[in-house]
């Protein structure tokens, strides 16, 4: 698996913005072993100043990140309280490629795995 991870300087859902205390997006990749790049997984998780309680349901998630890339894409509100919020993404992440997180990891059989040949009995 390969993964990078962004602290945020902005969060807007839906077209509202929702002013930060803190938050990161995290973007990972679990590449199938067979040379070809998986699909990229993402979420939010971000703590707000404003109090407003996201409901569970898809939303349009734009962010701003300390080096200054805007990245964005649609979700899914997975828990907020209100003041702490999760977004998972839900599908591609716009401002962010694939190829960012380097190339595809090629199977490689690990010691005592299941490419490992028969194991002695008992």
């Amino acid at each position: 698996m390969r993964s990078a991870r962004f602290v945020l300087t902005e969060l807007v859902v839906d077209g509202a913005s929702l002013p930060l205390r803190g938050g990161s997006l995290v973007v990972a990749r679990t590449d199938p072993g067979t040379g070809e790049a998986g699909p990229l997984d993402w979420e939010v998780v971000a703590a707000t100043r404003l109090v407003r309680k996201l409901p569970k349901a898809p939303v349009r998630v734009e962010v701003s990140t300390r080096e200054g890339r805007s990245m964005g894409g649609p979700a899914l509100v997975v828990r907020s309280d209100g003041a702490a919020h999760v977004l998972r993404g839900g599908g591609d992440l716009d401002g962010f490629t694939s190829d960012e997180l380097g190339p595809p990891t090629p199977h490689e059989p690990r010691p005592g795995g299941p490419d490992d040949g028969p194991r002695p009995p008992g």
